[in-house]
């Protein structure tokens, strides 16, 4: 997903950008990152079957909590979703987006989420232990215009390794 957005995001959106190849997760340092069985949208920092135990590589990591001030958050973390999210400052994002892969982990980012003040504005399952959910702060939605949209900060958690994959831009939409 790296090489694909370098291939693919241009002009004044590169420039404003910062690609940052690390994991997020619990800690500042390095983590066992599994790559994916099938392809390498399934690469993740836990396995959750669908992961390659055979054959890990060591990964740069950075403590989700570290990461603060963006307006929109997107995660696609292959069953690593709530560590991120629970560690993840939330207080100034607006708009969050991300892929589930268990009915817990659903279930908890659901309780987070709504605790912490975003309304639920779509939810798509992809089968029943993995889906798709896009929140906003209502604030957000009264305020929302495509110039102000244009504007925001925006932080993606990914796979980071390989190819592009379809899942993470159509959870986007």
């Amino acid at each position: 997903n790296a090489y694909a957005w370098m291939d693919n995001v241009t002009g004044e959106l590169r420039e404003r950008a910062l690609l940052v190849e690390v994991a997020v997760g619990k800690r500042q340092g390095t983590a066992v990152f599994y790559r994916g069985l099938n392809n390498s949208g399934t690469g993740s920092l836990t396995n959750t079957g669908e992961q390659d135990v055979d054959r890990p590589i060591t990964v740069q990591t950075t403590d989700a909590a570290m990461l603060k001030g963006y307006d929109f958050v997107k995660i696609d973390a292959e069953g690593y979703e709530d560590v991120i999210l629970a560690r993840l400052p939330l207080d100034n994002v607006r708009g969050v987006a991300l892929e589930w892969h268990a009915e817990t982990t659903r279930a908890w980012c659901v309780q987070h989420l709504t605790d912490a003040g975003f309304d639920r504005v779509s939810e798509e399952f992809m089968h029943a232990t993995r889906g798709t959910q896009v929140w906003v702060r209502p604030e957000w939605v009264e305020d929302a215009t495509v110039a102000e949209v244009g504007k925001k900060k925006v932080f993606l958690a990914m796979p980071v390794y390989g190819g592009y994959d379809p899942h993470f831009v159509t959870s986007l939409m």
